[in-house]
């Protein structure tokens, strides 16, 4: 535009200082040239045009583009936020649903913790009582890292009541058997009526998960019987100071059979005089435990030579004999 202005201002002094002739062809060439300058400018201002046109439909384009990335972005994040609520939403009521070990139309039994006190582990249920009349619940087969053990719960439930009930297992017996930490606990639950007695349903068996690992370990003895799916080793003698009724006399109880067992050892004679003292023990298929003798008799047994007694295995289902009477002697010394 600054090119159009000069040759006009050219053109017009010519024509001040000539009226004719030659000046007419100077002011027709000059005519000439602005008519090109203006069109070159006009091309300029066109091509000007475009790009910045072009420039700002870029821009445009790219704010679209960051608008659409943001919001993409920002969708994302709100979908990865619900799945995480959903996903931690399952996880809870997957963990609420596990504390449930076992449910019917009589009872209910829900886990809700554990406790270790200095003469017993235990284990805390909250059962349901579904029935309509007022109901007796008890345990059987309790064992703790497949390992049985002695374990005790019994309870008096209300008709359509909840009770906060208690197994208990003692400390000694996980000791007996070298139980650091429990991975698993299981028993069998059964529901009779409070009046009559009268079984109103008995479980399977029902396993609690407490830990991921278990660490136990078997005591080293010697195997005294071994037939028919059931194993006797003697492990030794234990002082007065670590059992509850006296001295005794420590043996595992292995059950290798399909079936579970009960074991009973009685006449039980001491250096060839007859002793007061017991052992009774159910064993289900598959696991063992260590238990003692039960001596009431104080026993000398740092001058005792041996140790008789006999023991019979019986199905604790059908109560069918499967080792009747066998006796045994253990030396001592």
């Amino acid at each position: 535009m600054k090119k159009i202005a000069f040759i006009a201002a050219i053109g017009i002094c010519m024509a001040s200082f000539a009226g004719c002739g030659k000046m007419d062809k100077m002011i027709d060439a000059a005519k000439e040239a602005a008519e090109s300058v203006i069109s070159e400018n006009l091309s300029d201002d066109k091509e000007n045009s475009e790009e910045e046109n072009t420039t700002e439909a870029e821009s445009i384009e790219e704010k679209t583009t960051e608008a659409a990335t943001e919001k993409s972005v920002e969708e994302t994040s709100e979908e990865k936020e619900e799945s995480k609520e959903e996903s931690e939403k399952e996880t809870s009521e997957s963990q609420t649903s596990d504390k449930v070990i076992y449910e019917s139309e009589n009872v209910r039994i829900e886990f809700i913790g554990e406790e270790q006190t200095e003469s017993y582990f235990e284990i805390n249920l909250s059962i349901e009582n579904l029935t309509d009349s007022n109901a007796v619940v008890y345990i059987e087969r309790g064992s703790v890292c497949d390992v049985m053990v002695d374990s005790f719960m019994y309870a008096e439930i209300e008709a359509g009541q909840t009770s906060e009930e208690t197994i208990s297992f003692y400390s000694r017996d996980l000791e007996m058997n070298n139980i650091d930490q429990i991975g698993t606990v299981e028993f069998k639950a059964i529901v009779s009526d409070a009046e009559s007695y009268e079984t109103i349903e008995k479980t399977d068996m029902l396993s609690i998960k407490l830990d991921e690992v278990s660490s136990y370990k078997r005591n080293e003895g010697k195997v005294i019987f071994n037939d028919k799916g059931f194993k006797l080793t003697y492990i030794g003698v234990k002082s007065v100071e670590d059992t509850l009724l006296g001295s005794n006399i420590v043996f595992e109880l292995e059950n290798s059979s399909d079936r579970n067992i009960t074991v009973s050892m009685d006449g039980v004679k001491v250096d060839g005089n007859e002793c007061d003292a017991f052992l009774f023990n159910e064993i289900t298929a598959g696991k063992y435990t260590n238990t003692d003798f039960s001596f009431f008799d104080e026993i000398d047994f740092a001058a005792a030579k041996k140790v008789e007694f006999t023991f019979r295995v019986i199905d604790s289902d059908s109560y069918d004999s499967i080792i009747e009477e066998y006796p045994v002697t253990i030396e001592l010394k």
